[in-house]
């Protein structure tokens, strides 16, 4: 679904954001995330991993 769209809303369970985020990011969508963005170390280092 991700192939088919410019944006993706990510709007589900914290704990699954970062996963979310970093495919859309490598498919090069632009993202909106719901807060909070990450709820621990491992997820914030993903977020961050994959913005750069």
């Amino acid at each position: 679904m991700i192939e088919c769209s410019d944006v993706v809303l990510i709007a589900c369970a914290s704990k699954f954001h970062p996963l979310h985020v970093r495919a859309a990011v490598e498919s090069g969508k632009h993202v909106f995330v719901e807060k909070p963005p990450a709820i621990d170390p491992a997820g914030i280092k993903m977020l961050a991993e994959a913005c750069v």
